[in-house]
């Protein structure tokens, strides 16, 4: 099954990065359906709602990953300004639960909204079709980079959730190590979050596999509108 090539047990942060990079012209296999949610508990505030990209025409379950967006980019511009990635990188056989809590505002809590739709969703009506035989993983753009870099740092949610690797496209600089393979993605152009902010987060980060990807004269906003 390619499903199992692309499986987040054995998957790197630099492979999840590889389906993030081609979700514009690389598809996978599956035929993507999503779905808005009402999730409730997050603490940024805001739309209490997800969206959940999901394979709708695979025969088995699925990796689960839980992504955080960017600044200015919630409640309603999730869809818009992501669906390129999320539904490419669902394409590949993934579960994606995107949160869109904070739709306006900087919230350094979204580390936790991310974690709580990791949650949410073990109870409900998706959890048949996650695999949680495998790891699961962490995707965030901006301030989503931030939360995501924050998420792979907590050790009890690493543990709780089964948490394999995590990539921030360019994570808002944060302190702190990763405890799970992590990819840091940044883009020279790009004058919110710098190179020079992203590169300090990838030094800090020890004892766990990583990864610098600088890709040159591009510049890492949303993918299709927003931040």
């Amino acid at each position: 099954m390619l499903r199992s090539q692309f499986s987040l047990s054995l998957l790197s942060a630099f492979g999840l990065f590889s389906l993030a990079c081609g979700a514009n012209t690389h598809r996978g296999p599956f035929e993507v359906s999503k779905e808005d949610v009402d999730v409730e508990g997050y603490v940024c505030g805001g739309d209490q709602g997800a969206v959940v990209y999901y394979p709708s025409n695979s025969d088995n379950p699925s990796p689960l990953i839980s992504f955080a967006h960017g600044y200015k980019a919630g409640g309603d511009k999730v869809d818009p300004s992501y669906k390129t990635l999320l539904e490419g990188v669902a394409s590949w056989g993934y579960v994606i639960i995107a949160l869109k809590s904070a739709p306006s505002d900087f919230c350094w809590q979204e580390t936790d909204d991310q974690i709580r739709s990791m949650e949410w969703i073990k109870t409900s009506k998706f959890a048949d079709i996650i695999d949680y035989g495998k790891k699961t993983g962490l995707l965030g753009h901006s301030m989503g980079g931030a939360a995501t870099h924050l998420s792979a740092n907590n050790a009890d949610a690493v543990t709780a959730y089964n948490i394999g690797a995590a990539v921030a496209l360019p994570p808002v600089y944060v302190a702190g190590s990763s405890k799970v393979p992590i990819l840091y993605g940044t883009g020279s152009n790009d004058t919110v979050v710098p190179p020079s902010s992203v590169k300090p987060q990838y030094d800090a980060t020890q004892g766990v596999a990583k990864v610098y990807a600088n890709i040159g004269e591009l510049r890492l906003r949303a993918w299709d509108t927003g931040y």
